[in-house]
């Protein structure tokens, strides 16, 4: 059994929690377009949200957790039995909504 949010596969098993509450913060998280310098800080900040390897973990046995599914493997940089979490997925897609998307 697992709890809420926990893995399900059972190649996790959590000691210790360190709970973060999140709360709005526009001036850390939404540019306000007037400079680079700030967009720049703006994308500091939402990478430093971010684990260490982006949320992606190699498992090699992977076959032994039938519930895992199939490995990543068209990773440009890493090889390897690759998977992503969920929630850095997540991450990494809300992120770039306030990217403005440059035409030229």
């Amino acid at each position: 059994m697992t709890e809420t949010g926990g893995d399900i596969n059972g190649l996790y098993i959590p000691t210790k929690h360190k709970w973060t509450l999140l709360t709005p913060n526009g001036d850390k998280f939404v540019p306000n377009m007037t400079t680079d310098e700030n967009r720049m800080e703006i994308r500091h900040n939402w990478d430093m949200l971010m684990p260490l390897g982006s949320g992606s973990v190699e498992i090699n046995n992977y076959k032994d957790y039938p519930k895992l599914g199939k490995p990543i493997v068209d990773d440009p940089i890493r090889n390897g039995s690759l998977f992503e979490a969920s929630w850095t997925h997540a991450l990494h897609c809300v992120s770039s909504i306030p990217t403005p998307i440059n035409p030229s």
